[in-house]
């Protein structure tokens, strides 16, 4: 009896120190994120205030985006440090590095805002992935699927309230205090990941071995994994889709629903108001459906989304856009759960920066080659394309599911040079 309850007293205080760490961690991400958000659209705003030009607004996204080019190098770096040191690290440098933006006032000085936007981009990466290989540690493997959940319903709400709120403050007083809000939250993340108390061991690897196969190893991992193989190659297809969105939500509203532009605006807030009350329900079903299935459901959601989108109606766009975003936070979190689960400690870093590389690049490439296409193909075909594409992606993986055994129960295979596993 004794024994019992000093077992069940234990295991009561690690869950309130892991609650703890795990409410710190939120709020630091939360923040953080929310000023990047805010400053994503002002910054654009911004070099338009100064410069007069479209294109060079435009810019500020490639900037941002830019370092995500460099993902594998920048998850080789993650794994060769102590992730909460670097985490601290990263959100402290960010702190100096947002003010250089203060210095920004003529056409001259736009490189400025560049060059604050390009180590925002880094910060970001390097945070995204460091965050990714040391949340198993904070919420425990059982409890990662709803600490990813969480995470994403936050982002989906910073997402959606900060731009309004930064280019409210930009319209009012300018970009200052913008930035120096932005500059605050890595402040109070660096403070928020300092109070974490988790363990942090000093990283094992080869240190011959060659910087190119260190860089590979996320990949080769990915591939030989069946789990991962399988859901990666099914999102492929599905991102590439989302690309192809960007552009034809636009001749949607103008030419199928015959509405002025702005109404892509309220489009794109019922994705975000889906995305929230996706992210909310995911918190509840991804123990009980598993990583697996739940990313299933998410696909089914798209499917149903995006061929609501076919209808010229505006009713049937405000559903689609909530479905289309209801899917977001279940494909997301089913799929980074599993990267979390099944890939080994030491390599969870670079794994994780190919499942960034894989969310945000096929993406970013089918927004261009929508943009090239819309105009000849008209957007009712192309949207049937994008339904076919979501379809066959979903079998695909339907089918590929009742092969898999659960990812929960998997143990991770130590990496191999060539094969499949």
């Amino acid at each position: 009896m004794a024994a019992r309850i000093f077992t069940e007293a234990s295991r009561d205080e690690s869950d309130t120190h892991r609650r703890r760490n795990l409410v710190l961690w939120l709020s630091g991400v939360s923040l953080s994120l929310f000023g990047d958000c805010a400053l994503w659209l002002v910054a654009g705003l911004w070099v338009k205030t100064l410069t007069g030009s479209d294109g060079a607004a435009g810019m500020t996204f490639l900037a941002y985006l830019a370092p995500g080019m460099i993902a594998p190098l920048l998850g080789v770096v993650v794994d060769r440090v102590r992730r909460r040191r670097l985490l601290i690290t990263i959100n402290l440098v960010m702190v100096p590095a947002m003010c250089l933006a203060l210095l920004a006032h003529t056409r001259d000085d736009v490189w400025l805002i560049y060059t604050v936007l390009l180590l925002s981009g880094l910060g970001s990466s390097l945070h995204a992935a460091a965050g990714s290989a040391m949340l198993p540690r904070i919420a425990g493997m059982e409890g990662v699927g709803r600490a990813n959940a969480k995470l994403r319903t936050l982002k989906e709400a910073s997402r959606l309230c900060a731009p309004v709120a930064g280019t409210a403050l930009f319209t009012a007083w300018g970009a200052t205090p913008v930035v120096v809000i932005d500059a605050a939250t890595y402040l109070v993340a660096a403070v928020c990941v300092w109070l974490v108390t988790v363990e942090d061991p000093k990283p094992q690897y080869e240190r011959d071995e060659p910087l190119a196969r260190q860089m590979s190893t996320g990949v080769r991992f990915m591939w030989q994994c069946l789990p991962l193989r399988e859901a990666a190659l099914t999102l492929v297809g599905v991102l590439a889709v989302f690309g192809l969105i960007q552009p034809t939500v636009f001749a949607l509203v103008s030419h199928g629903l015959h509405l002025s532009v702005a109404f892509v605006g309220v489009l794109s807030t019922c994705q975000a108001v889906g995305a929230i009350a996706g992210g909310i329900v995911t918190v509840r079903l991804v123990d009980r459906l598993g990583a697996q299935r739940l990313l299933l459901w998410g696909l089914l959601l798209y499917v149903v989304g995006f061929a609501a989108l076919i209808i010229p109606a505006p009713v049937s766009a405000i559903a689609g856009f909530v479905l289309i975003g209801g899917g977001v936070a279940p494909v997301i979190v089913g799929f980074y759960t599993q990267v979390q689960r099944l890939s080994p400690d030491a390599m969870l870093g670079r794994v994780s920066s190919v499942a960034d590389s894989l969310i945000s690049l096929p993406q970013t490439a089918f927004i261009a080659l929508g943009s090239a296409t819309i105009t000849a193909v008209g957007y009712q075909p192309m949207l049937i394309f994008m339904v076919v594409v979501l379809a066959l992606s979903t079998w695909y993986y339907a089918v590929r599911l009742r092969a898999m055994p659960t990812p929960e129960i998997l143990s991770p295979q130590p990496l191999r040079s060539g094969g499949q596993s």
